[in-house]
């Protein structure tokens, strides 16, 4: 399946800080779909969880599940890079997709540590949720739930369910008429 419009890929990289910085984050695991740009179709991608060659004491916030996953996987950075690559390829047969999430600059500065091919690939604009949230929140006075899901799949779906729910309360004006016009107060 091809979606033709705008694309937006959701890619939820679990990561885990292993040093006082930042930069010492790595990737455990990773989750992604692409929904066209009205959110009604969505093609999940690959996800899985990646052998470790950090310091693996440094574990201790993960939950069991993922950390008993961490120790018997055998796949690398690289190879999940390229797997994530080719879904891209296969699904939006060369059309630039943007970066969707609640926290993209987090994403993209894994991306580009770990996955600089996978970075490059994508369009540079991003649609950060949570800062999309955040105004709703203010100028709606409206609150969106922002839980952080344990597991990157689980992310991925509660980050496009988000995005359904801003689109039907902020946009709602502007999807019910043909023409622009301004909201009633």
């Amino acid at each position: 399946m091809c979606i033709r419009d705008r694309n937006l890929l959701r890619q939820v990289l679990t990561h885990n800080p292993l040093g006082s910085s930042p930069n010492d984050d790595v990737i455990l695991e990773f989750a992604t779909a692409i929904t066209d740009a009205s959110l009604s179709k969505i093609i999940k991608g690959p996800k899985d969880v990646l052998q470790l060659t950090e310091d693996k004491h440094k574990l201790h916030t993960i939950p069991k599940d993922l950390l008993n996953e961490i120790h018997s996987s055998t796949l690398t950075i690289k190879e999940a890079e390229e797997t994530v690559l080719k879904f891209l390829g296969e699904v939006a047969k060369g059309i630039k997709v943007q970066l969707a999430g609640k926290d993209c600059s987090r994403a993209r500065a894994l991306m580009r540590k770990w996955m600089p091919a996978l970075n490059e690939a994508l369009d540079y604009h991003n649609l950060d949720v949570r800062s999309v949230a955040t105004c709703v929140e203010m100028w709606k006075h409206q609150k969106f739930a922002l839980v952080r899901q344990e597991r990157a799949e689980e992310e991925v779906a509660s980050g496009i369910e988000l995005l359904r729910q801003i689109k039907g309360q902020l946009f709602k004006c502007l999807m019910d008429s043909s023409k622009f016009k301004p909201c009633a107060a």
